[in-house]
Protein backbone atom coordinates (compact mmCIF):
# COMPACT_ATOMS: atom_id res chain seq x y z
CA UNK A 1 0.00 0.00 0.00
CA UNK A 2 1.15 3.46 -1.01
CA UNK A 3 0.76 4.95 2.09
CA UNK A 4 2.71 8.29 0.98
CA UNK A 5 -0.28 8.30 -1.93
CA UNK A 6 -2.70 7.63 0.65
CA UNK A 7 -1.71 10.27 3.23
CA UNK A 8 -1.79 13.16 0.61
CA UNK A 9 -5.46 12.71 -0.13
CA UNK A 10 -8.79 14.16 1.83
CA UNK A 11 -9.82 10.81 3.05
CA UNK A 12 -6.38 10.70 5.04
CA UNK A 13 -5.16 14.14 4.99
CA UNK A 14 -3.27 15.02 8.37
CA UNK A 15 -2.58 11.50 9.45
CA UNK A 16 0.91 9.88 9.46
CA UNK A 17 2.20 7.77 7.00
CA UNK A 18 2.83 5.39 9.83
CA UNK A 19 -0.35 5.49 11.01
CA UNK A 20 -2.23 4.75 7.98
CA UNK A 21 -1.49 1.24 7.53
CA UNK A 22 -3.63 0.55 11.18
CA UNK A 23 -5.97 2.68 10.58
CA UNK A 24 -6.26 0.38 6.91
CA UNK A 25 -7.12 -2.80 8.89
CA UNK A 26 -9.45 -0.80 11.95
CA UNK A 27 -11.90 0.43 9.33
CA UNK A 28 -11.81 -2.95 7.27
CA UNK A 29 -10.40 -1.48 4.44
CA UNK A 30 -9.29 -4.12 1.21
CA UNK A 31 -8.70 -3.06 -2.86
CA UNK A 32 -9.24 -4.52 -5.79
CA UNK A 33 -8.29 -4.02 -9.51
CA UNK A 34 -10.78 -3.58 -12.38
CA UNK A 35 -10.43 -3.47 -15.98
CA UNK A 36 -11.48 -0.60 -18.39
CA UNK A 37 -15.31 -1.35 -18.96
CA UNK A 38 -15.69 -3.01 -15.64
CA UNK A 39 -18.85 -2.04 -13.84
CA UNK A 40 -17.83 -1.32 -9.78
CA UNK A 41 -21.12 -0.69 -8.70
CA UNK A 42 -24.28 -0.97 -10.35
CA UNK A 43 -27.78 1.40 -10.38
CA UNK A 44 -29.97 -0.61 -7.78
CA UNK A 45 -27.30 -1.78 -6.04
CA UNK A 46 -26.69 -0.75 -1.61
CA UNK A 47 -23.33 0.12 -0.90
CA UNK A 48 -21.55 -0.43 2.80
CA UNK A 49 -18.46 0.81 1.28
CA UNK A 50 -17.26 4.16 -0.51
CA UNK A 51 -14.32 4.13 -3.01
CA UNK A 52 -10.84 5.55 -3.32
CA UNK A 53 -9.48 5.56 -6.64
CA UNK A 54 -5.81 4.62 -5.98
CA UNK A 55 -4.97 4.96 -10.13
CA UNK A 56 -7.27 4.98 -13.10
CA UNK A 57 -10.32 5.92 -12.82
CA UNK A 58 -13.80 5.71 -12.88
CA UNK A 59 -17.00 7.53 -14.38
CA UNK A 60 -20.22 8.15 -12.44
CA UNK A 61 -22.64 6.95 -15.11
CA UNK A 62 -26.39 7.55 -15.58
CA UNK A 63 -28.55 5.72 -17.83
CA UNK A 64 -31.75 7.06 -19.24
CA UNK A 65 -35.38 5.60 -19.71
CA UNK A 66 -34.48 5.09 -23.33
CA UNK A 67 -30.78 3.47 -22.46
CA UNK A 68 -28.98 6.21 -22.99
CA UNK A 69 -25.76 6.49 -20.85
CA UNK A 70 -24.82 10.13 -19.39
CA UNK A 71 -21.03 10.90 -17.32
CA UNK A 72 -22.15 12.26 -14.41
CA UNK A 73 -19.17 13.13 -12.82
CA UNK A 74 -15.20 11.48 -13.39
CA UNK A 75 -12.99 10.02 -10.62
CA UNK A 76 -9.31 10.53 -11.14
CA UNK A 77 -6.64 8.89 -8.43
CA UNK A 78 -6.90 10.43 -4.75
CA UNK A 79 -10.63 10.85 -4.96
CA UNK A 80 -13.62 8.90 -3.79
CA UNK A 81 -16.90 7.64 -4.72
CA UNK A 82 -20.03 6.29 -3.31
CA UNK A 83 -19.11 7.74 -0.16
CA UNK A 84 -23.00 9.14 0.19
CA UNK A 85 -24.75 5.89 -0.31
CA UNK A 86 -22.56 4.08 1.91
CA UNK A 87 -23.13 6.43 4.57
CA UNK A 88 -27.04 6.14 4.12
CA UNK A 89 -27.01 2.56 4.35
CA UNK A 90 -29.76 1.04 2.68
CA UNK A 91 -30.49 3.30 -0.25
CA UNK A 92 -30.22 1.93 -3.44
CA UNK A 93 -27.76 3.48 -5.97
CA UNK A 94 -29.08 5.53 -8.87
CA UNK A 95 -25.88 5.45 -11.06
CA UNK A 96 -23.32 3.01 -12.08
CA UNK A 97 -19.87 3.79 -11.39
CA UNK A 98 -17.60 1.91 -14.25
CA UNK A 99 -14.16 1.58 -14.64
CA UNK A 100 -13.03 4.39 -17.79
CA UNK A 101 -9.63 2.51 -17.86
CA UNK A 102 -7.90 -0.39 -15.59
CA UNK A 103 -8.15 0.93 -12.08
CA UNK A 104 -7.15 0.14 -8.50
CA UNK A 105 -9.58 0.97 -6.07
CA UNK A 106 -9.49 1.16 -2.20
CA UNK A 107 -12.68 0.06 -0.19
CA UNK A 108 -13.24 1.53 2.65
CA UNK A 109 -16.53 0.36 5.69
CA UNK A 110 -18.11 3.58 5.68
CA UNK A 111 -20.07 2.37 8.90
CA UNK A 112 -16.70 1.41 10.48
CA UNK A 113 -15.26 5.22 9.41
CA UNK A 114 -18.28 7.16 10.96
CA UNK A 115 -18.48 4.96 14.52
CA UNK A 116 -16.17 4.91 17.37
CA UNK A 117 -13.88 2.04 16.83
CA UNK A 118 -14.41 -0.65 19.65
CA UNK A 119 -10.51 -0.81 20.24
CA UNK A 120 -10.66 2.58 21.19
CA UNK A 121 -8.19 3.44 18.44
CA UNK A 122 -6.56 6.72 18.86
CA UNK A 123 -5.75 7.15 14.90
CA UNK A 124 -9.89 6.02 14.08
CA UNK A 125 -10.95 9.37 15.80
CA UNK A 126 -8.54 11.44 13.52
CA UNK A 127 -10.43 10.51 9.82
Amino acid sequence: MNTAFLSKTLLFQGIREHEIETMLRCLGAHEKEYKKGQTIYQAGQTVKDLGLVLSGGVNIVVYDYWGNSTIFSHMAPGQIFAETYSAMGKEELLVNVIADQDSHILFVDTYKLMTTCQHACPYHQRA
